[in-house]
């Protein structure tokens, strides 16, 4: 893209608005897509979000404005009042721990002290190995063979 040359458009759909983050030359070097409902959002890969297109030239279809127009700085309050101050998230953070701290718990959690050592399982005999040698009788004969 030559910034001389070439206009980025910023898209808009129902739910979402296009940001265009600049760098300090004054031109676009991303594009970032905001969520402006209260539902969750996808938005297709073939979706067109922003167009580059000629200076002096418009985008052939769908709802795109330029950076600095009016309209653009519609979308902009937009996403701005679809978005909360880090004091407003923070606030409604402690709010939903408060209500969270009041509920009881749904499984009852049972307290345990700190541990002061390793504590060894004691295994039952049962569970032991046993170790067992072949007596006379269950040894096969080496004189007779079978067949």
């Amino acid at each position: 893209m030559d910034p001389q040359k070439d206009v980025v458009w910023a898209g808009r759909g129902d739910r979402w608005v296009t940001k265009l983050i600049f760098a300090s030359r004054s031109y676009p070097v991303a594009v970032k897509v905001v969520n402006i409902s209260d539902k969750n959002l996808t938005i297709s890969f073939q979706k067109p979000i922003a167009r580059i297109v000629e200076r002096d030239s418009f985008p052939m279809a769908g709802r795109f404005v330029r950076p600095g127009s009016r309209k653009y700085l519609e979308w902009q309050h937009l996403i701005y009042e679809s978005t909360f101050s880090d004091q407003m998230e923070r606030r409604i953070d402690e709010v939903t721990q408060m209500y969270e701290d009041q509920d009881p718990p749904c499984v009852e959690k049972e307290e345990y002290g700190w541990p002061t050592r390793v504590l060894k399982r004691h295994t039952p005999e049962s569970a032991a190995v046993r170790i067992v040698q072949k007596t006379e009788q269950d040894r096969p004969s080496s004189g007779t063979s079978k067949r």
